[in-house]
């Protein structure tokens, strides 16, 4: 039986509901990610997690940016109680400043371009930005129209850190030939990557020179290493609600590092329930527990872990996960970014109750430079910071060399 062609775009409205009922009441297992069209033949929407938090990203939020991109975001995304939202980049803008509607407002801070995170505290009735600056191997607190209040540089007493100053040694070098076995010439030598690689002849440093694509495999066959100055590289800072201070090296050291309100330095922490640090790339406060406690992304031990505030291990809150990133805090939930290409939602015992914009490419998942013309709206590549609104949305930057930052709305529940 033919249908009437007046029932066909009846049948079409019907068939789009029952696609996104499938997608609300599919379990985590079976959907994490669905298409559906939107008003605009244009765009799409993609609904991603499981009810009651399911969300819908908002097509090109905040893109581009006065024609262009934003420039890598490599760093941290938060709001204020004016509802305006500050995300950081590693180029000249410093900290964008938008609406909610993806309006850019200003931009402020450009000397603190490279802030790793972001968080915003009210004080005595004014707010201020606490960051991570790692390209300024220093953490900062600003206020929010960019002026930088104090800075925390690297606690020298710990023996962890190089002055910025310090002179390198000379670059190492071999004394064998990786191709003849001979003892090496110096005058037949090449500099690479702050290594020095000699050969035994003319020959040997020409098959060096030919094959550039095979240079860092004759050097780590070497066993040489570039000397590197020992410097702080923050990844992220937080304050308790007594103004102590934590900043988190984890791109260095791999430590955790405490200071009483005034700045005095108290302490690092450098290990947690019998396991050394390994880049822990979030700590965030939480004042959910009486008292506070803070919440570390242990992120290459692929656990979140629960510290009381003088760093005595309280335990884990979720472990197994694709190198959790950074924290968000939404009454009893957690939401974590995993760099490996998705948001999770933890309930209070740390369970995954929902991912929301999983990517199923494993070529984009954790990668820089994936470019604009392959992102698909609503699918991570790299998330890296994230934060909530009061409302339950999110905002989250991908680590990308072009700069991404995605705006999703929760879906009501019922």
């Amino acid at each position: 039986m033919r249908l009437p062609l007046a029932y066909i775009p009846i049948l079409l409205l019907v068939l789009s509901a029952l696609n996104v009922a499938s997608t609300v009441l599919a379990g985590p297992s079976s959907v994490t990610n669905t298409t559906t069209a939107t008003a605009s033949s244009s765009s799409k929407t993609v609904v991603s997690g499981i009810v009651p938090w399911s969300y819908a990203a908002v097509p090109n939020w905040g893109m581009p940016v006065r024609g262009q991109f934003p420039g890598p975001t490599h760093g941290g995304v938060a709001i204020g109680k004016d509802s305006l939202i500050y995300a950081s980049t590693d180029n000249e803008k410093g900290i964008l400043v938008f609406k909610p509607d993806g309006t850019l407002v200003k931009t402020i801070a450009p000397e603190c371009r490279g802030c790793h995170s972001l968080i915003l505290r009210e004080e005595n009735g004014k707010e201020y930005l606490y960051a991570a600056h790692l390209l300024g191997n220093r953490a900062v607190k600003l206020t929010t129209d960019g002026k930088i209040v104090w800075t925390i540089t690297a606690p020298m007493e710990t023996g962890l850190y190089d002055l910025p100053d310090t002179p390198l040694p000379p670059p190492p070098t071999n004394s064998i030939c990786p191709y003849s076995g001979k003892p090496v010439d110096p005058a037949f030598s090449a500099i690479l990557k702050g290594v020095k690689v000699c050969f035994s002849d003319a020959k040997g440093l020409q098959e060096f020179n030919a094959h550039p694509e095979k240079q860092a495999e004759v050097i780590a066959k070497l066993g040489l290493k570039a000397p590197r100055l020992r410097l702080l590289k923050p990844t992220s800072a937080s304050v308790a609600p007594d103004g102590s201070v934590f900043v988190a090296d984890g791109y260095g050291a791999s430590v955790i590092h405490r200071y009483s309100p005034d700045l005095k330095y108290l302490g690092t922490i450098k290990e947690a329930g019998g396991m050394r640090l390994n880049c822990p790339h979030c700590v965030m406060v939480d004042t959910r527990t009486s008292p506070a406690t803070l919440l570390v992304c242990d992120r290459a031990n692929k656990r979140i872990i629960r510290l009381a505030l003088d760093g005595t291990f309280l335990g884990e809150l979720a472990k197994g996960l694709p190198l959790p990133s950074t924290l968000a805090l939404y009454g009893d939930k957690t939401a974590v970014t995993e760099l490996q290409g998705r948001v999770d939602i933890l309930d209070e015992k740390g369970a995954v109750i929902s991912t929301l914009g999983e990517n199923l490419n494993s070529k984009e998942k954790a990668n820089f430079v994936v470019p604009p013309e392959a992102w698909q709206e609503g699918i991570f590549t790299a998330p890296h910071g994230i934060c909530f609104d009061a409302d339950g949305n999110l905002y989250v930057t991908d680590w990308n060399r072009w700069g991404r930052i995605t705006r999703l709305n929760r879906i009501p529940p019922g």
